[in-house]
This record gives structure tokens, sequence and C-alpha cells, in this order.
């Protein structure tokens, strides 16, 4: 397994407002850590959880990972499953 996956995105997002928002074009997720798990657990809504555990991955604020379109959301999630913990297929892709 790699340290870290990067995904490019199909549909970029910006980070922060104004003169200082960024626009990402990809995103490079770490291993999920017993941190970001514990940040997740603090927000409602399984989606939102995992949105919530993905974010801390990357490093980025849960605005910025709710603005991830679902194709590129699916990306990340075959591609960096076992980052989570998991294997693909308990991921939801169903690859192996």
């Amino acid at each position: 397994m790699s340290e870290t996956i990067t995904v490019n995105l199909k549909k970029p997002i910006t980070q922060g407002e104004g003169e200082k928002a960024i626009t990402l074009t990809r995103l490079t997720f770490r291993e999920a850590t017993t941190g970001d798990a514990c940040r997740a657990d603090a927000v409602q809504g399984d989606f939102t959880k995992i949105l919530a555990l993905l974010s801390g991955m990357a490093g980025v604020d849960l605005p910025t990972m709710q603005q991830v379109g679902m194709a590129d959301f699916n990306a990340i999630l075959a591609e960096g499953g076992e980052l989570m913990g998991e294997h693909a297929e308990a991921a939801g892709t169903g690859a192996t």
C-alpha cells in the first residue's frame, strides 16, 4: 500500500474565500488516523462522516471537501479505500 494517493479532480474545487481562495485540481490523501476518525464522529450523518474523514486525510476543511463531485468522490474511494483502513470493496467501490 502506498503511503499517499493523489486524485486528479475532474471538476476543480475552491478552498478559502476572497483573495486567499485557491483552486484545487487534485487532492493528495494520506493514511487515515484515529484523530481523523474522532473528528468524523463529531459530525452527523453517515455520508458527512466519510467526507469529514477524507477532509482530514487530504488536509482540507469539510466545506472544501463537500464541493467534490460524485464522480471524483467515487474515484477517491476506489483509489484510497486502503488508506481508510479498508479494502476497496468495503469502501463501496466493488473493486478488489
